[in-house]
C-alpha cells in the first residue's frame, strides 16, 4: 500500500473530552473509502486504560486506531523545552509537537476533538499543499476582533493581513517541511518571547507559518458559532451563503451537548446515538441543565463594554449568592472571562 493512500488523522484529548472525541471518530468512520486506510492516532498525556479501550473499538478494517503519549516523546527534547516541559504536555499545545511526532509521515490532518465530519476526510487531505506549511481555513471572529486584538497582532504575531488569521481547529500539515525548516524551535521561541497569547498555539501557528498557508474554503472548517453567537443575523447568513459543510466545527464556548437545538447540533446528536458514549454525553447534558446554567446572556454581549457589566453582576452574585446560585455564577463568571481572553481584552481579569 503506499502513502498516498493513507490518510494520517491526529487528534489530541484529555479524559474529559473523550465522549465527544467517539463522536467526531463515528461521523469520521462513517464517510471513509473501502480503498483507503485511515490511520487515526490519539495524543494524549494520561488517558485511562478504559478510554484507552473504549476509543479502540472504533477499528475497522480501514481504519486504525492508535495513541500516543506526548510526555514520553517530548522527554527527549526537555533541554530545548528549558524550563516549559509540563506547559508542552497540555493538551492545547500537543499540535506544535505534530512535526516531531510524525516521522513516519510528510502530511498530516490534525482534527479538533469538537468536530463532526460530514463527507470524507480524504477530499481534504489529498488536496495540494504545495511548498506550504498549512492548508487552513480563515478564522471566522476576525470582523469582531476588538482593536487591542488587531494591534496585538500586528505588533506581537506580525500579521500584516489580520484578516489572514486562521481557526487551528483543522489543519493539514506539511510535517516535512516544518522538520527541514526547524519550526518547532520556532515555536518554542515564540511560546518564551510572546507576552501574551489569548489563542494560545493557534497564535503562535499564525505566527510562525504566516508566508506558508494555502487557505482553504470555509465548509472545511465550518465555524457553527457565528450563527448566534454575535447577534449579527446579516453575517451570519452571509457565512452560510453557498456554502456545504464537509466539517461542523463547534467553536466557542457553547457546544452541541449542551445547546441541542442549535443548528448543527442535530448532527452531532446523529452520530452520538451510534456510540457508546451516548448515554454518557446525555447525562452530562442533562446535569447542566439541572444546575441551570443558561449562557444566553453571554453568548448575547457583542462587545467589551457589555461582557464587563456582566461580569461585575456574575461576580456580586457569585460573591454574596447562596447555594446553587454561587455555584451557577461562578462558573458563569469562569465562562465570561474565558470569553473576554478569547477576544482579546488584553488585560488580566
Amino acid at each position: 500500500m503506499t502513502e498516498t493512500s493513507i490518510i494520517p488523522v491526529f487528534f489530541a484529548t484529555d479524559e474529559n473530552y473523550v465522549p465527544y472525541l467517539g463522536v467526531s471518530l463515528q461521523s469520521l468512520i462513517a464517510h471513509t473509502a473501502h480503498n483507503k486506510q485511515y490511520e487515526i492516532c490519539i495524543l494524549h498525556d494520561s488517558l485511562s486504560e478504559h478510554a484507552r479501550q473504549q476509543l479502540s473499538e472504533f477499528k475497522q478494517k480501514n481504519v486504525n486506531i492508535s495513541f500516543l503519549k506526548v510526555s514520553d516523546h517530548l522527554q527527549q527534547y526537555q533541554s530545548r523545552l528549558k524550563n516549559n516541559l509540563a506547559f508542552w504536555n497540555q493538551p492545547t499545545y500537543y499540535r506544535l509537537a505534530l512535526p516531531l511526532l510524525t516521522a513516519n509521515y510528510d502530511k498530516i490532518l490534525y482534527c479538533d476533538c469538537d468536530t463532526v465530519f460530514l463527507e470524507d476526510v480524504a477530499r481534504l487531505y489529498e488536496q495540494d499543499i504545495e511548498d506550504n506549511y498549512l492548508l487552513a481555513v480563515q478564522d471566522a471572529d476576525h470582523p469582531y476582533y476588538i482593536p487591542e486584538r488587531i494591534e496585538q497582532m500586528k505588533t506581537e504575531l506580525k500579521l500584516a493581513d489580520t484578516s489572514r488569521y486562521f481557526n487551528a481547529g483543522i489543519l493539514v500539515m506539511n510535517v516535512a517541511l516544518m522538520r527541514q525548516n526547524n519550526l518547532f524551535d520556532r515555536f518554542i521561541e515564540l511560546r518564551e518571547t510572546i507576552k501574551y497569547l489569548p489563542y494560545h498555539d493557534q497564535d503562535i501557528l499564525n505566527s510562525a507559518c504566516r508566508d506558508k498557508i494555502k487557505y482553504l474554503s470555509r465548509r472545511y472548517n465550518y465555524q457553527w458559532h457565528l450563527d448566534f453567537f454575535y447577534n449579527d443575523p446579516e453575517a451570519a447568513q452571509a457565512y452560510r451563503r453557498n456554502i456545504e459543510p464537509a466539517i461542523v466545527h463547534f467553536t466557542s464556548h457553547i457546544k452541541p451537548w449542551n445547546e441541542p437545538k442549535r443548528e448543527f447540533a442535530d448532527k452531532f446528536w446523529y452520530y452520538a446515538r451510534q456510540t457508546p458514549f451516548y448515554e454518557e454525553i446525555l447525562f452530562r447534558s442533562i446535569a447542566k441543565q439541572k444546575l441551570g446554567i443558561d449562557y444566553t446572556e453571554i453568548a448575547a454581549a457583542t462587545n467589551r463594554k457589555d461582557c464587563l457589566s456582566l461580569l461585575r453582576r456574575y461576580k456580586f452574585i457569585a460573591f454574596f449568592g447562596l447555594g446553587s446560585a454561587r455555584k451557577k455564577y461562578k462558573q458563569k463568571v469562569k465562562t465570561l472571562k474565558q470569553l473576554l481572553r478569547n477576544t482579546a481584552a488584553l488585560c488580566r481579569l
